[in-house]
């Protein structure tokens, strides 16, 4: 039980799926009184970094699994990438 309570107030926007239907309804409202191209540039303000994060990731190349550990430079920059985009989000 502990465990479960330190995992549920890592997450900052975490409620337990309370709030679910607050949320919806506030997006609705918001795409609805802002204008179109104001919420395509939230949309893409919010999925673009994601997609660069990815392809950029999947861009590296991986060596040959006979290479020791130290010399996988693409593992590396792959762990990199991602740790920098988890503290990021």
């Amino acid at each position: 039980e502990r465990l479960s309570r330190l995992w549920s107030a890592s997450y900052v926007s975490y409620r337990g799926g309370r709030y679910s239907t607050e949320r919806l309804l506030a997006l609705d409202r918001y795409t609805r009184t802002a204008s179109l191209p104001r919420v395509v540039c939230v949309y893409l303000w919010v999925l673009v970094p994601v997609q660069v994060a990815v392809i950029g990731q999947e861009a590296v190349p991986l060596q040959e699994p006979s290479v020791k550990w130290y010399g996988h430079y693409g593992f590396w920059v792959r762990l990199t990438v991602v740790v920098a985009t988890v503290f990021y989000a």
